[in-house]
């Protein structure tokens, strides 16, 4: 939603091209599950894994998924993604467009719902209509 509402204040006539970052607000990884618990209404387990084993698990991946079919889940990509979020300076876009980012947390408990989910399932399944 957030950029979303960036594009919509950019398309302004006569104002000509510009560039802006959308970083938002950065959370932990542990924040994101937290909130996604709190979405989906139950726990989910969580298992620490050293930065350096998840790499070495994502290059694995990439290297059997040359000869076997592998989910696309676990790549050495996602794993750098996973490990090396970098917040962003924003600011000029903020104070330029004359707003503010939503709380992240809040936009991910209202995206899972409890309601929608059997939390006896692993995984999420299919989105509802």
């Amino acid at each position: 939603r957030d950029v979303a509402e960036v594009h919509e204040r950019v398309m302004r006539r006569g104002q000509g091209p510009r560039r802006y970052v959308c970083g938002g607000i950065l959370l932990t990884f542990d924040e994101m599950i937290d909130a996604l618990e709190v979405g989906l209404g139950r726990r989910i387990r969580r298992i620490r894994v050293p930065v350096t084993a998840l790499l070495a698990a994502g290059r694995l991946t990439d290297l059997v998924g040359r000869y076997l079919p592998v989910s696309d889940g676990l790549s050495y990509e996602a794993a750098m993604l996973l490990t090396a979020a970098t917040p962003t300076d924003d600011s000029a876009t903020l104070r330029d467009l004359d707003m503010a980012w939503r709380p992240p947390r809040a936009a991910i408990i209202e995206s899972f719902p409890a309601d929608r989910f059997d939390a006896g399932r692993q995984q999420l399944g299919d989105p509802l209509p």
